[in-house]
């Protein structure tokens, strides 16, 4: 890597022959790197070095609500082989638009695609009244009192325990946002 000083005081990093970046933090400017320097999506688990707490922020549409008790729907995909996802903790926030959901069961982050809130969560449970409420809420999912296996390479997704519903036009969303490390 080479780096020099350009007319503006600035510095400019070139790549290694390789292609490849070494920075050191010196060779930084303080919040210089956000979202505007790195295009959306483009660094996943693979990229991030180990046990470097992540997020992840999913907002789940009416329909994905209604679905996810056969379907659970997708939160964090799964990590690579030999690797585990240990969630730290989440936020759910739940966003009344319209209409409410209506009947359903209590919401939980899960291991795996069991359908039925069947896997395994490392959290605690959502009352199913916090998605039949017309107000606004955020509900805080903390680590689950027992131990929890974790299966390896296995993704964490949203299941619920009943069948959710929601009225013709309604548009409440479901936001999970979810601290994690990939180990």
């Amino acid at each position: 890597m080479t780096a020099s000083n350009n007319p503006n005081g600035l510095r400019t990093v070139l790549p290694n022959a390789g292609g490849s970046f070494a920075v050191q933090g010196s060779e930084i400017f303080a919040n210089t790197i956000d979202n505007t320097c790195i295009a959306a999506n483009t660094i996943g688990n693979a990229q991030v070095a180990p046990n470097l707490i992540q997020t992840a922020s999913v907002t789940l549409t009416p329909a994905q609500v209604v679905a996810m008790y056969a379907t659970p729907e997708p939160i964090i995909a799964a990590p690579a082989s030999g690797s585990s996802i240990v969630v730290l903790g989440a936020l759910c926030r739940y966003v009344y638009n319209t209409h409410a959901f209506t009947s359903g069961g209590n919401v939980q982050l899960q291991y795996g695609t069991t359908n039925h809130a069947g896997g395994t969560t490392p959290l605690t449970v959502v009352a199913d009244t916090v998605l039949q409420a017309t107000s606004n809420s955020d509900t805080q999912m903390q680590q689950a009192a027992t131990t929890t296996t974790v299966t390896q390479a296995t993704g964490l997704y949203a299941s619920c325990a009943t069948a959710f519903a929601i009225a013709s036009g309604g548009l409440s969303t479901v936001t999970f946002i979810v601290q994690y490390v990939v180990v």
